[in-house]
């Protein structure tokens, strides 16, 4: 839900999808699920993405409206393209991230890595977080979390260790939840 204290919009560009998960189908893709997280943790979120007219089209569109995110910048079309792209990081990670940090002047890299934790990087931060022990029931969804929650703490101006502990403890949290977009816990925004 967006506040009255919002200072950014947050726009998550791209796929809105529906995953098809052994409990059920849940409403998904990385930019929905980073919008629906900046504006969990008190920013405007915005989906900017296109659904095909079919029934599962309208629903994703009426979803998004229950869960208050704007959805007036998705749009509606016969075909849609599905491209993706993954990025493995080598052995010798930190000179790799200081090379690409520096190759394309990037002020901070962010590693998630699943049960292994994450890394955020910079040319004088470097940190890694652990997640907490959890008992997980879907990961969907946890990195585009961190996400969200890494960019709502850089804008905020919030230290690199608050963000980097804050984006792990939800990320953990998304894992312990069904979906990409559970509600919540007021205790995991940025206090």
């Amino acid at each position: 839900m967006v506040t009255k204290d919002s200072q950014f919009t947050l726009v998550g560009l791209g796929e809105l999808l529906w995953d098809l998960l052994p409990t059920g189908r849940q409403l998904g893709g990385a930019p929905a699920n980073f919008a629906f997280h900046a504006q969990a943790l008190g920013e405007e979120g915005k989906v900017v993405s296109c659904v095909g007219t079919d029934d599962l089209g309208h629903e994703a569109i009426d979803l998004l409206q229950q869960l208050e995110l704007d959805s007036s910048y998705v749009a509606v079309d016969e075909e849609l393209p599905v491209a993706a792209h993954l990025l493995q990081v080598s052995a010798e990670e930190s000179e790799f991230l200081a090379e690409v940090a520096n190759r394309y002047s990037l002020h901070l890299i962010a590693v998630t890595k699943g049960a292994s934790g994450s890394r955020l990087f910079t040319s004088d931060y470097d940190g890694e977080q652990q997640p907490e022990p959890m008992e997980v029931v879907d990961t969907v969804g946890a990195g585009d979390s961190f996400a969200a929650a890494m960019t709502v703490g850089l804008l905020r101006g919030c230290d690199l260790d608050r963000i980097h502990r804050t984006a792990n403890r939800l990320a953990s949290y998304v894992c312990t939840q069904a979906g990409a977009m559970p509600v919540l816990p007021i205790e995991l925004g940025f206090l």
